[in-house]
């Protein structure tokens, strides 16, 4: 008879890595999409304020095509929501590149990126009116983060009606949790409407309920505490609006992680080995 071996061997998180490359589709639901002509995340346009709507532009991005979420005109409200690609996650991952070209009377109003509930939105196409004002997420039930261009002088703003306004927000369940007053102040200058492209990367996660943000590499958020929040089923959505002022907001290379429980890497990488395995002795 032969001898039986019993073979121990520490696995690190990194040398999963590969096994999750190849079976990226089932560990990640990802909304992705570059607006470059490849087919990615299906998504929707919808348009509440003045015409024109948001339109793919097919130069002028970061590189190549772009989302034009609003053009450099009055009275926009424009939204583009995506099909849900996951369930519920822990963690969630995201980044995005934005532009805002100062239009009419200094530029105006901001965008917001936000996960919308399927449970009260659904997991697919539109939304049927404007949930709440673009660059304020503020609606029950939703995680967003509002990138402002014009103080209102209302609820959420830091100060009264100026031009002279560049803020990040968090907002969770209706409400405003956290608010940078004035990226300019940062320990790396950042204004929003500088007309130059800026790279948007995060983590939310709902687990330790703390959120991180960069823009261009530099922390904008840092480990900041979300009360109440918890992990819920969603899809991506960005809104853009205008005012008596405007900008030409462009919105490009959009990726979202939707990363599973570590007990589901943990199985798929096991599957993967054993599958691997099998490969090898066939």
């Amino acid at each position: 008879m032969r001898p039986t071996h019993l073979l121990t061997t520490r696995i690190s998180p990194a040398s999963l890595l590969p096994l999750l490359s190849v079976f990226g589709s089932a560990a990640f639901g990802a909304t992705i999409v570059n607006f470059d002509g490849i087919t990615g995340t299906p998504y929707t346009l919808s348009q509440f304020g003045a015409a024109p709507g948001a339109t793919v532009q097919t130069i002028g991005g970061n590189p190549d095509g772009y989302l034009q979420l609003t053009p450099a005109s009055n009275d926009q409200n424009n939204w583009i929501t995506f099909d849900k690609t996951d369930g519920v996650s822990p963690v969630v991952k995201f980044s995005f590149d934005f532009q805002a070209i100062i239009g009419g009377a200094g530029g105006a109003d901001g965008f917001s990126f936000s996960l919308l509930p399927t449970a009260t939105q659904g997991t697919t196409g539109g939304v049927g009116s404007a949930l709440f004002t673009p660059e304020d997420p503020a609606l029950p039930g939703v995680l967003g983060f509002g990138f402002d261009t014009w103080g209102n002088g209302g609820t959420f703003d830091a100060n009264g009606n100026s031009a002279n306004y560049s803020e990040i927000s968090i907002f969770y369940d209706g409400g405003l949790v956290f608010r940078v007053d004035d990226t300019r102040a940062l320990p790396t200058f950042l204004d929003l409407k500088d007309g130059a492209w800026h790279t948007v990367n995060g983590t939310i996660d709902f687990l330790t309920t703390k959120v991180n943000m960069t823009v261009d590499g530099n922390p904008v958020i840092t480990d900041q505490a979300v009360p109440g929040l918890a992990p819920y089923e969603s899809r991506v959505a960005f809104a853009g609006r205008t005012g008596n002022a405007n900008e030409n907001l462009g919105i490009d290379n959009i990726n979202v992680q939707f990363v599973p429980e570590p007990t589901a890497i943990g199985a798929l990488a096991i599957g993967g080995l054993i599958l691997l395995k099998r490969r090898r002795l066939a």
